[in-house]
């Protein structure tokens, strides 16, 4: 990747950081703000809870999203931005524009997910056919 190029794509990931840092302090700021006044009904009283679990589930998955634009801006410096970090391809222009914080190409991201959603249902990868025995 070129140098001026990865320069406009490190310039978008310090945008998306400043961006996500904003949202998590007002997030944060907002569930410590939803104090009980002690004149909710128990309706009310769930209502705000699933809320402000709601609230908290967002800084979650900012957070996580937060530390992946943190690696990013990472491999900028290195120059290893976008290079697959599985196979050493560069990642597509195209993706990157999409998810400028991605360290897979597509092809080993999709891979990935194959692997986890096999795992998540119970099944391994055999690298051999299993021996079966005929004495049985």
């Amino acid at each position: 990747m070129k140098k001026i190029e990865r320069k406009k794509f490190e310039q978008r990931l310090l945008e998306l950081r400043e961006g996500l840092t904003r949202n998590y302090q007002e997030t944060a700021q907002d569930s410590k703000s939803d104090l009980d006044d002690g004149t909710q009904d128990y309706i009310d009283f769930a209502t705000r809870s699933y809320t402000k679990e709601f609230l908290l589930s967002l800084g979650n998955l900012e957070r996580q999203q937060l530390q992946q634009v943190e690696d990013a801006l990472r491999r900028s410096r290195t120059e290893s931005y976008g290079t697959c970090v599985t196979c050493s391809e560069e990642i597509s222009r195209k993706r990157l524009l999409a998810a400028p914080w991605v360290e897979c190409c597509l092809g080993c991201q999709e891979e990935q997910e194959r692997g986890k959603s096999r795992a998540a249902r119970g099944f391994t990868l055999l690298e051999e056919e299993p021996e079966f025995s005929s004495e049985e």
